[in-house]
């Protein structure tokens, strides 16, 4: 296990206990439907990068690798919707189900260069995600301020300048090219 396998691990552990506790205080000003979606985009954004991550650690053992996606998938998604409700949970739980197999299943037919990029694509829209709490909660259709606007922006800057820092600890070679004339003059 890698540097960067370790950190998507912590990155994904770091958002869904943010999830957890953004829903814990937000549980109470948020509508079902709203419920619904918060669930729902977490659970399918962290049980992706969840099935591409386990997916890359069992290379060529699919059935493991999905076995424990769905497992990990399952877990994450109800946490994120435990605390805003039976239904909301359900959703988060069953999103997450299906998307850490669909990232189990897309790992073993890529490259894993390929795998790494849809990781931190997938970890970036779970980070913005969290965005969705404060954006949900303001019930008026006006924006108070123009500072307002800083605030999501500041946030966006941390969370990218976390992940590109993340990104560099990505050891996967690069593969070369095979030069097929060079070997073809050998023989």
């Amino acid at each position: 296990m890698s540097d960067f396998h370790l950190f998507v691990i912590l990155t994904v552990v770091l958002v869904a206990s943010a999830s957890f506790l953004l829903s814990m205080r937000f549980q109470h000003t948020l509508h079902q439907g709203q419920k619904m979606v918060l669930a729902m985009a977490q659970g399918t954004t962290l049980g992706f990068v969840a099935g591409l991550l386990i997916a890359t650690l069992f290379p060529y053992q699919l059935f493991l690798s999905s076995i424990i996606s769905l497992i990990a998938g399952s877990f994450i998604g109800g946490l994120c919707g435990y605390k805003l409700g039976m239904i909301s949970c359900l959703e988060g739980v069953t999103s997450g189900l299906m998307s850490s197999l669909m990232g189990a299943m897309l790992s073993a037919m890529i490259l894993p260069q390929q795998s790494i990029l849809f990781i931190q694509l997938f970890l970036t829209l779970s980070f913005c995600s969290l965005l969705f709490y404060p954006v949900f909660t303001n019930h008026s259709n006006r924006i108070p301020s123009k500072r307002w606007f800083l605030k999501p922006l500041l946030i966006l800057l941390i969370s990218s300048s976390y992940l590109i820092a993340g990104s560099v600890l990505d050891d996967t070679p690069n593969p070369q090219p095979i030069d097929h004339h060079k070997n073809q003059h050998l023989s």
